[in-house]
């Protein structure tokens, strides 16, 4: 009897062509179909529309930090650098930023988490809705959701509960390079 019989030959030949069979379809199919989401990484400066002004004492950044369709994000205090006026150097005003999580949907995302107090300063002349979520010393629930546009985002912000829904803008700024000291 020999090693090598015609029906130990034709299924291992069999079964080899078709594990590479399926290799090349399943190449095929992933290369075509699945695609990395674009990247949206960075700082976004948020207009200062109908945010109250708790939120917003100088110039608010949002910070989006992206790992494929995860997102994480901060809000940070943002300083207009010197010698142009389209780079911002964003300064976190608290050593606990506040930080959203959510994921991305091109080109849609939605981020959802809570606002330290430290972020919170009531002023007067709010209305009832801004100074019920700009006092106190509990942390305010925040969901964001917007839609990207070149550059842009553009949606709104449910703070607190009940939600008190805002609208927003956010344009993606470019970051400060800092020069090194020689």
């Amino acid at each position: 009897m020999s090693r090598f019989s015609p029906k130990f030959l034709a299924f291992y030949s069999t079964t080899f062509a078709l594990v590479v069979i399926l290799f090349s379809m399943v190449s095929t199919f992933g290369e075509t179909r699945l695609t990395a989401p674009p990247p949206i990484e960075g700082h976004y400066r948020v207009t200062r529309s109908s945010l109250p002004d708790c939120l917003l004492p100088n110039s608010v950044g949002l910070n989006l930090h992206q790992s494929g369709i995860y997102l994480n994000a901060s809000f940070s205090q943002m300083a207009a650098s010197t010698g142009t006026t389209q780079a911002f150097e964003p300064t976190v005003k608290t050593d606990h930023p506040a930080t959203l999580i959510g994921r991305w949907h091109t080109p849609n995302l939605v981020l959802v988490g809570q606002v330290l107090p430290a972020y919170l300063h009531a002023k007067r002349g709010m209305t009832h809705s801004e100074t019920t979520i700009c006092s106190g010393n509990a942390p305010i629930s925040v969901k964001l959701q917007a839609t990207l546009q070149q550059k842009v985002l553009q949606g709104s912000l449910e703070l607190g509960s009940p939600p008190i829904k805002i609208d927003f803008l956010a344009e993606r700024q470019a970051v400060a390079q800092k020069v090194p000291d020689h």
